[in-house]
């Protein structure tokens, strides 16, 4: 609907439903029963006392409002500078952000609709948008797909949230406590949940950190471990000595994973950060299915006391393991609950690397 928000307006119905009380904005919005969403998508926010009496600064003044309005809906991205020192965008977004707006408004929640990101342990900010280490393109996924992206208080004596389809754990720097490591096993294993953790090799470890930040007995729960060492690799088409950026190519063979099938099939590579190994390990706590997704070459090799050794590293078979090793996996719950229903079992996927994300 294109509407003049003037009170006699043909549209007054509209206008009275939904609030309309400025002009210059783009909105989405929704009416269930008695149930109103409304989601603004573009605002000018114009007051004549903002403008400059000559009309030359008037009209600069109303294109820089323009512009910053522009900006803030996101609908176009890759701003650079053009004439006159102006920004210009080059990429047009608005038929996804359109499309989200859409999405957020008219579909009912049924069942857990909520990415909750961990926080207190120098995780990586879901909403960050830096190169390195930005998290704001994989929100965009998750809330693409109708997901709201949340923050999980690290007080222990909070339940997550009942609405968390997901918990992500973003590259943390020092240890979880005890209590928090019990309130992510109690919801994946009680609660049936879904959690995502990327972990990096870190440099600044303090030196009473845990083995795998404090998650060794939740990993143990779902036959995965993942010890402190790095993926040190000769292949120098492969792998950045300095930096530890690596490209990965090698994935597993007949794996035929929903998540790999197409990455494999089109020989496509992974451009990723610094890896620790994310390996099988034996438990019989529950039943579960493990699948390694990505690895690194033959000619690596995974580095263990690796903060005490000097770079070019060397092989040591009394310390290392040779490659390929598996930098990612996913592990599945498949043991029937009482219902004998699988649909919601549980799922924990673990990366070697939070630059998979970034």
């Amino acid at each position: 609907h294109y509407i003049n928000i003037n009170p006699l307006s043909k549209n007054k119905e509209l206008i009275e439903r939904y609030q309309l009380e400025d002009p210059n904005k783009i909105i989405v919005a929704s009416y269930f029963g008695q149930v109103i969403r409304k989601k603004v998508l573009f605002n000018l926010k114009e007051s004549p006392s903002t403008f400059a009496k000559n009309s030359i600064q008037a009209y600069d003044a109303k294109e820089s409002l323009a512009r910053d309005a522009v900006i803030n809906s996101n609908f176009y991205t890759d701003w650079k500078n053009g004439s006159r020192n102006a920004l210009v965008p080059t990429t047009f977004n608005g038929e996804e952000v359109i499309l989200q707006g859409i999405l957020s408004v008219s579909r009912e929640a049924k069942g857990p609709n909520t990415v909750y990101f961990t926080t207190g342990h120098g995780e990586n900010d879901p909403s960050d948008v830096s190169r390195e280490n930005g998290y704001s393109q994989f929100q965009s996924v998750l809330e693409s797909h109708n997901l709201i992206v949340k923050k999980l208080s690290s007080d222990p004596n909070t339940l997550i949230p009942e609405d968390a389809a997901l918990v992500v754990i973003a590259s943390p720097q020092v240890a979880f406590r005890k209590q928090e490591v019990s309130r992510l096993r109690s919801f994946m294993l009680e609660r049936n949940g879904n959690l995502l953790i990327l972990v990096d090799p870190v440099k600044n470890l303090l030196s009473d950190t845990p083995t795998a930040f404090g998650l060794r007995a939740l990993l143990n729960d779902w036959n995965l471990r993942c010890h402190d060492m790095i993926i040190n690799d000769p292949d120098i088409s492969k792998f950045d000595l300095f930096t530890g950026d690596y490209s990965i190519r090698t994935f597993e063979k007949g794996n035929s994973h929903n998540m790999i099938k197409p990455i494999n099939e089109l020989g496509l590579s992974i451009f990723t950060g610094s890896m620790r190994p994310v390996e099988q390990e034996k438990s019989s706590l529950i039943k579960v299915n493990v699948d390694n997704l990505f690895y690194s070459s033959k000619s690596s090799w995974a580095v263990g006391n690796w903060l005490n050794r000097k770079k070019p590293y060397k092989y040591d078979r009394n310390m290392d393991r040779s490659g390929p090793v598996p930098v990612a996996a996913l592990s599945e719950r498949i043991d029937n609950n009482m219902f004998n229903d699988t649909r919601n079992s549980g799922k924990l996927a673990v990366f070697g690397s939070s630059k998979f994300f970034t």
